[in-house]
Parts: structure tokens; C-alpha cells; sequence
């Protein structure tokens, strides 16, 4: 046993020997050994048992310690995982959603008037105070913390009502689950 220990001891040595940034750290130790062996020898029986003690405390608190980290980077990679399958699902339904959007056409629609769009994000999005501005024919519209199903509905509203669909969209998850961060752009041409 003796000797696999001490096999096993050298060659760990022997990397760190030959290890570039482990090999002042080698050194810096194999200083201290002799000093360590001097005090060891000066200790009575106790005195080593007490220090046996109390190093294997040290090292089951570091063992507890670094299995504890273990168990929880774990847990909280499986919750992530979970959270990006859940992400997953719902882009995939957004995106069904979306591309069928896209194949509708509409016939007659509303002049598009900025005030009217607010009052349309107010009862679709449920936001009093909405982030929408029409410059150079660009309808810019954002709104942050809304149910992601509402801001489905909205562009299916701005289609049906103005007969606008987005040239840019973007929808990203909040920090609450089932609401999302909405930004969309719709070039107007029937505007007053």
C-alpha cells in the first residue's frame, strides 16, 4: 500500500515539477517541509492528535464545501435548462403565429393615426402610458412587461385594423414568465 502511495505521490510531484505555472508554488512548499517536520517533532501527543483533529475537520469542511457548490451549479444548470426549453416552446409558437400573420392580406383598413394606435396598445397591451411615435412614415411602437399572448393579438390588430405588418419585430422574454419586451416598426402609407 506503502508503495502504490508513494508511486503515486512521485508522479504527482513529477507533474507539478515539470508544470511552468505550478513549479514556484512547488518550490515555495518543498522550503516549508523542513520546517513543518521541525514542528511537527516538537509537538507532544496530544498536541499531534489535536492537530490531526483539526486538519481533518479542515479538510471535510473544504470537501462539504465543494460538493455543497457542486449540488447547487447542478440545480441551477437543470433550472436553466428548463427555463430554455420553455423559451424554445414559445419562440416555436411565436413564430407559427407569426408566419401565419403574414399570409393574411387584408382589404379595407383605417387611416393610421398615432393617437388611435395609442388607444390600441392601451386596451390590447393593458399599458397606459405606451412608446409609440410615427416619423418618416415609420410607426415605432415599444413596450416593455406584457403578456406575450396580448402582444400576439396587437399585430394581428394592427393588420386587421391599419393593414400593417412589421418590418421589424422584436419580442424577448421578461423577467416575469409569460410577458415579454415588445419592439415593432410598421412602415405606414396611409397615414394622415
Amino acid at each position: 500500500m506503502k508503495t502504490r502511495l508513494t508511486k503515486i505521490t512521485t508522479k504527482a510531484f513529477t507533474a507539478i515539477k515539470t508544470s511552468p505555472r505550478l513549479q514556484p508554488v512547488f518550490y515555495a512548499i518543498k522550503e516549508k517541509i523542513p520546517l513543518v517536520q521541525e514542528f511537527w517533532a516538537k509537538l507532544t501527543e496530544r498536541e499531534k492528535l489535536l492537530v490531526g483533529v483539526m486538519g481533518a475537520g479542515v479538510v471535510t469542511f473544504i470537501l462539504v464545501s465543494c460538493l455543497s457548490a457542486a449540488i447547487t451549479l447542478v440545480g441551477n444548470l437543470q433550472l436553466t435548462a428548463t427555463e430554455l426549453k420553455a423559451d424554445n416552446i414559445q419562440a416555436r409558437s411565436m413564430s407559427k403565429i407569426y408566419n401565419s400573420l403574414l399570409k393574411i392580406s387584408g382589404n379595407e383598413f383605417s387611416q393610421v393615426k398615432l393617437s388611435r394606435v395609442k388607444e390600441d396598445i392601451t386596451q390590447i397591451l393593458n399599458n397606459k402610458n405606451p412608446d409609440a411615435i410615427m416619423q418618416d412614415n415609420i410607426l415605432t411602437i415599444k413596450v416593455d412587461n406584457v403578456i406575450f399572448e396580448s402582444s400576439i393579438l396587437f399585430v394581428d390588430q394592427m393588420r386587421k385594423s391599419y393593414g400593417l405588418f412589421p418590418e421589424t419585430l422584436v419580442i424577448m422574454t421578461a423577467f416575469n414568465p409569460g410577458y415579454v419586451n415588445f419592439k415593432a416598426t410598421f412602415r405606414v402609407e396611409n397615414n394622415e
